[in-house]
């Protein structure tokens, strides 16, 4: 069963060059760009004992040819839709 994987990525003392290639690295793997800077997912159809080995190559190796100096990433696994909501306007 396909599962959808949240990652949130803490760019640190990179820069903007950097950055700008870490995302289009990610996004040739397949990640979509999240709402907030930092976030990105994507739909696994992987055994839970695999995905996250299997991000992780992702990662190191978009991390590797963007030049990266250090992150430090999070990553949520869920077999439910992603959804978040909340309303501003509550007393």
């Amino acid at each position: 069963m396909a599962k959808n994987v949240l990652l949130l990525v803490d760019y640190g003392v990179n820069n903007s060059i950097h950055i700008g290639m870490f995302k289009i690295q990610l996004k040739e793997a397949g990640w979509q760009e999240g709402l907030v800077e930092g976030a990105f997912e994507k739909t696994l159809d992987l055994p839970d004992s695999v995905i996250e080995k299997t991000v992780q190559e992702e990662v190191d190796s978009a991390a590797n040819l963007a030049a990266f100096k250090k992150t430090c990433c999070e990553l949520f696994i869920t077999e439910d839709e992603l959804k978040f909501s909340w309303d501003w306007n509550t007393p």
